[in-house]
């Protein structure tokens, strides 16, 4: 008997210092929105993947980030417990199904067509005309328009896909961030393309997002590193590496929405 009660004290002790040392068994996954986080040679990588590895070096968390469809992703930092999804843009109704982290960097809600189609296109009114619009499912990207009552949505798995059916002819636009789709199109081989920007819709941030049931002392511990490598520099020199200077979000770091207060 005391040898059991030793065994679950023990295991309980484990369970706390792996808690507050941000060590504590998370699913960490990412999706293929180049160049802010793709899969090359089997390996997640990208401008967000380099942030998220550098939070996890401080934290002393060795969770592999694994590269997934992004309508799984988003399905399971809904519904599972300590799960990390990036990147997440920043929305009020995704402030109430989970807690997000950051900012880490800025995005834009475009449309994106070929140059020669020479469409006008000012507002969501005009683009309506249009007989296809393709967009990832369950991306900000998409939900915008839905809600919008649009209905001449094609959704795609992901950015190639988009570029693959602009480049065919088989939808009118793409809806997008401008760097994500520069890089669609040179991933499939296809940048000998003309591409227009046709509208913004609107522009935004992304965060790093926690499932509902994930330990605040390891929320509390991801912030906490993030914050040190905005504050050591190497935050900034993985911006000079994968992206423009604009990209360059300025601010305090937060952790906001659904479980935030309770920090």
């Amino acid at each position: 008997m005391k040898r059991l009660i030793l065994i679950s004290l023990l295991l309980v002790f484990s369970s706390f210092v792996s808690a507050t040392t941000g060590t504590s068994s998370l699913n960490v996954l990412t999706e293929e929105w180049g160049p802010i986080t793709f899969e090359e040679n089997g390996k997640a990588q990208g401008f967000a993947v380099d942030v998220v590895e550098a939070i996890q070096e401080q934290v002393k968390n060795d969770s592999v980030i694994q590269v997934v469809p992004w309508t799984r992703g988003y399905r399971e930092v809904q519904n599972k417990p300590n799960v990390v999804l990036f990147t997440v843009i920043r929305s009020k109704e995704r402030e109430k199904l989970f807690t997000l982290l950051g900012p880490i960097g800025r995005c834009e809600i475009s449309f994106y067509g070929l140059a020669k189609s020479n469409f006008k296109i000012k507002n969501l009114e005009d683009a309506r005309k249009v007989l296809a619009i393709g967009a990832n499912q369950d991306t900000i990207f998409a939900t915008i328009l839905k809600n919008a009552g649009f209905d001449n949505l094609v959704l795609t798995k992901n950015p190639q896909q988009e570029a693959r059916l602009l480049a065919a002819g088989r939808v009118d636009l793409i809806s997008n961030d401008p760097l994500v789709v520069e890089a669609a199109f040179k991933k499939i081989g296809r940048n000998d393309l003309k591409l227009k920007k046709y509208l913004t819709i609107e522009k935004g941030e992304f965060y790093i997002a926690f499932s509902k049931g994930t330990p605040h002392i390891v929320m509390e511990q991801w912030k906490k590193g993030l914050e040190e490598i905005k504050t050591n520099g190497t935050f900034d020199k993985l911006v000079h590496k994968w992206l423009p200077e604009n990209a360059i979000v300025s601010g305090n770091v937060q952790l906001i929405g659904l479980e935030a207060k309770a920090l």
